[in-house]
């Protein structure tokens, strides 16, 4: 793997399993409503030292959901949780000193660096969850 971020395409490729029932929990109904989570970029690749910032959207849903930030090895594996908020006011630091997340609103949340490394590389998820316990992700 090279030193630089790889753009990966979920497009005709096989989820791990867990991913793809994360992902159906974005079309369960909440009130006769669905909800739908739109990240954007959503394919990037850029070399180590960039600065980057990954937007997440949440449609549908009007209380405060649980918002998330998750990064997947590209070789695979465990995701890892890297930021969450709890509301507009209320977020998590990062367990990666050089991202900061903003909750400009309760259903949007940013993630940004100003310097990418390395070991940076792999699978951004954005997540919600009515409770800390489920929630539906956004590859990008």
């Amino acid at each position: 793997m090279g030193p630089a971020l790889r753009s990966v395409s979920l497009q005709g490729s096989k989820m791990p399993e867990r991913l793809w029932l994360l992902l159906t929990l974005l079309t369960l109904p909440h009130y006769g409503r669905s909800q739908t989570l739109y990240q954007t970029p959503r394919f990037l690749a850029l070399p180590p030292g960039s600065s980057v910032q990954l937007h997440c959207y949440l449609q549908g849903y009007s209380s405060t959901p649980w918002m998330y930030w998750c990064r997947q090895p590209p070789q695979g594996g465990a995701l890892h949780t890297l930021v969450l908020s709890r509301g507009k006011d209320s977020i998590d630091d990062s367990s990666e000193r050089h991202f900061r997340a903003a909750r400009p609103t309760q259903q949007n949340f940013t993630l940004d660096t100003d310097g990418l490394f390395p070991n940076d590389t792999g699978l951004y998820y954005c997540a919600w969850s009515r409770t800390l316990s489920r929630a539906g992700a956004a590859p990008g």
